[in-house]
């Protein structure tokens, strides 16, 4: 979390707080943190932008803090390789978040969203040059793989909730040593 919890925060902040903390242990839980970095397909230059590929947790979350956004809660699917994330950028400085992935039977990838800043609409400029991105031939989706994660979520869950067990000096009967099977999206 970035901010430290105190008794004065209402109780929509704490709520909100929540949220977020359970989006980022998902995406601890499901992403693998150790995606080979492909040099042919992790940056690319398209009509003055550049497209930087997100391919671990840092990344997403640095994107999702930057943008304002929620690409977070795609460690799933980015872990899974069943869609790439993209941070569009122009002069260094972030302009769009990217999803390409398959479109509902197409042999190709395609742009699912294209998203500024705050989940903003972008010039046509970067829409032009991500269709460029999109069906280049060096943009590819591997065969989907249900086993992405070369930790176990039972190592990662535990990694997460030692420094709790440390403060607390004991690991409390409510909390499984095991992460639980379900996703936030379940709650």
């Amino acid at each position: 979390m970035h901010k430290h919890w105190h008794p004065s925060i209402t109780f929509t902040t704490a709520l909100n707080d929540a949220h977020e903390w359970l989006i980022n242990i998902e995406a601890a839980l499901n992403f693998d943190r150790h995606l080979q970095d492909n040099p042919a397909t992790s940056c690319a230059i398209v009509s003055g932008y550049e497209f930087v590929r997100l391919m671990s947790l840092a990344d997403l979350i640095a994107e999702a803090v930057a943008m304002e956004n929620c690409v977070r809660s795609y460690s799933r699917q980015v872990a899974r390789n069943r869609v790439q994330l993209w941070s569009v950028r122009q002069n260094a400085k972030r302009v769009a978040t990217l999803e390409l992935g398959c479109l509902e039977g197409a042999p190709w990838l395609g742009i699912r969203q294209l998203k500024g800043p705050r989940n903003e609409r972008v010039a046509a400029g970067i829409w032009n040059a991500a269709r460029d991105l999109a069906y280049s031939s060096s943009v590819t989706i591997e065969s989907a793989t249900e086993d992405c994660t070369s930790h176990s979520p039972v190592a990662i869950w535990q990694e997460l909730w030692r420094p709790y067990w440390l403060a607390k000096r004991q690991i409390p009967a409510w909390l499984s040593l095991a992460a639980p099977t379900f996703t936030i999206w379940d709650i």
